[in-house]
């Protein structure tokens, strides 16, 4: 929403408030930060204020955006790309593994080549 000097609301998402007064200008106190957490109608919420500056400031008008978000549904977003970034990383090791499994097996075959003919040259003309 868009409040003015006083709590009035210029605009709002439910256009019922358009036009009304918030009596409880503790309900937007916020810290330097520029966000709240606080219960709205029993829910966590959190409320996030940023003054407007520049050219509205400079015109004397003192207004700000008011944006009250439940932590549902700002956390419903938080937990999806979570899960698509535990996806992810699951992906990259087990990719990590195949690399260094073949990379290994690269490695690993010419030398145990080597060690066979080694041991086949030395058991035909070096006998024990």
């Amino acid at each position: 929403m868009l409040l003015s000097e006083g709590q009035y609301v210029l605009s709002a998402p439910d256009a019922s408030l358009a036009g009304t007064t918030i009596y409880d200008p503790e309900l937007f106190e916020v810290g330097e930060d520029g966000y709240k957490l606080t219960r709205l109608k029993g829910n966590p919420a959190i409320i996030f204020n940023y003054h407007l500056t520049g050219g509205v400031q400079n015109n004397g008008l003192d207004w700000r955006i008011v944006s009250i978000v439940s932590q549902k549904e700002l956390f419903k977003q938080l937990n999806r790309i979570k899960q698509y970034a535990y996806v992810l990383q699951t992906l990259l090791i087990g990719a990590g593994f195949a690399v260094s499994w073949y990379v290994s097996r690269r490695i690993i075959n010419p030398v145990n080549r080597l060690v066979r003919t080694i041991h086949k040259y030395t058991s035909c003309c070096f006998p024990a």
